[in-house]
């Protein structure tokens, strides 16, 4: 039988980290929107992001390099958050009309990215919740 006089286990905690874009119109531009004869396609950069992020070997990394699952929680936060804006400027997002954005610039029909004036784009607030202990 083997026994481990000493073993100090890590602490595992449900960490949580919530994601807000702050701006009013976040909700429709991500899930889209139809009223006044007008169809907003969605443009959800949060599941485009999710697809593009190797969560697990975010994980996996991080905690061989450091043995810390804090931080390997952390990383996965962090290359979530850039996935997001990466998402954001990524030129997929299909719109079905010429559009003029507020920046001026005049876009024409198809797939372009949903940064504009960057109000939305820097909206992101991260608030860590429960189970976020920094070492």
């Amino acid at each position: 039988m083997a026994r481990w006089e000493n073993w100090d286990p890590p602490k595992i905690e449900k960490p949580v980290a919530r994601f807000e874009w702050g701006t009013s119109y976040a909700a429709l531009v991500h899930e889209g929107a139809e009223g006044g004869g007008v169809i907003y396609p969605g443009r959800p950069w949060t599941d485009y992001a999710i697809a593009q992020t190797d969560f697990e070997r975010v994980f996996v990394a991080a905690f061989e390099a450091t043995q810390s699952l804090q931080i390997a929680f952390q990383s996965i936060v962090d290359a979530f958050e850039g996935a997001c804006y990466e998402a954001m400027a990524a030129p997929v997002w299909y719109w079905p009309t010429i559009t003029r954005r507020y920046n001026g610039e005049i876009v024409p029909p198809g797939a372009r990215d949903i940064r504009d004036l960057d109000t939305l784009y820097r909206s992101l607030t991260i608030e860590y919740q429960e189970g976020f202990n920094y070492a």
